[in-house]
């Protein structure tokens, strides 16, 4: 009577193709013309097979070889065994209509002003169970982004310096100044010292993550108004004799819905790389992946929408 094999890890699990195969092709040469092995290798995988599983797998009948009885048995169930461990090396199917889920978030609100849009559009129509909650940048804690307890930080380049965690650069963007319609020409460039000569709108988030846009040269020199959040800057300047600078792609939103103009500025700033960062955990996850890849679409179509 054949034993069990009783302990999982006295079991190579490698000897379970060349098994499989031996059973549904019953010849040594077969099996290694299938598997790409020599016959040796095969040979001595069998012996190690009949070890193994103490039966013979194998015997020959006159001028054949067929399978033992105990062979006979585990043919279905091999295949099962097989193709459920398979299984586990292929990506799953991502299911978007029934997807339930929630993504957390951390970025400025000029990015969910940009994102939101395109992004609610998107999870209707294909993921309408997936959750969207955005945190603000200054309840950022970067432990929980490394955790995977926070999906993804999107914000410019070098405000994280963490080597394990994954980034994907979404867009660049240079810094222009808005002011109310008609306060200046429309064509006209400001320079340090237009800038100096009037009133200015700062927007200071969490300075520890230097998210401030204009920062004072001299101690003196110094924004009229500080506020919060980005999106309130467009109210002040329209309704004022005051001057902002912000990012093209949120200066070219703004003149969507307020009566304002952008100008280039002439103060040497350079060009900004807005990233998102996320942890090893969510890297390899199919619907982050294609998240990741709506993020970069929705960003793209938006700044070529600004730019028209």
């Amino acid at each position: 009577m054949v034993n069990p094999v009783k302990n999982l890890r006295a079991l190579d699990l490698n000897l379970l193709p060349v098994l499989r195969s031996l059973i549904q092709t019953k010849s040594v040469s077969r099996t290694a013309e299938v598997l790409h092995m020599s016959q040796s290798a095969v040979s001595e995988a069998l012996k190690r097979i009949r070890l193994q599983f103490e039966d013979e797998i194998l015997v020959r009948a006159g001028r054949s070889m067929v399978l033992t009885h105990f062979a006979g048995t585990l043919e279905p169930r091999l295949a099962r065994a097989l193709s459920e461990i398979e299984s586990m090396t292929q990506p799953q199917e991502l299911e978007l209509e029934t997807l339930r889920r929630e993504l957390v978030i951390a970025t400025a609100d000029n990015v969910v002003a940009t994102l939101g849009c395109g992004l609610l559009a998107d999870l209707s129509e294909h993921a309408p169970n997936v959750h969207v909650k955005f945190l603000d940048l200054q309840d950022l804690d970067i432990n929980a982004l490394k955790r995977g307890d926070l999906d993804l930080v999107i914000l410019p380049e070098g405000f994280i310096d963490e080597p394990e965690l994954h980034h994907l650069e979404l867009f660049q963007e240079d810094f222009v100044a808005i002011s109310r319609k008609g306060l200046f020409n429309a064509n006209l460039c400001l320079t340090e010292q237009d800038l100096r000569a009037v009133q200015r709108i700062g927007f200071c988030g969490d300075t520890t993550l230097g998210l401030r846009i204009i920062g004072p040269t001299e101690p003196e020199d110094k924004e009229q108004i500080m506020i919060p959040q980005l999106t309130l800057l467009p109210y002040f300047v329209e309704q004022s004799e005051a001057v902002a600078l912000v990012q093209r792609p949120v200066a070219e939103r703004f003149t969507r819905y307020f009566a304002i103009d952008i100008h280039e500025i002439d103060l040497g700033l350079p060009t900004v790389k807005v990233c998102a960062y996320w942890a090893e955990v969510h890297h390899n996850d199919e619907f982050h992946h294609w998240f990741r890849d709506r993020l970069v679409d929705n960003l793209a179509c938006d700044i070529r929408y600004c730019a028209e």
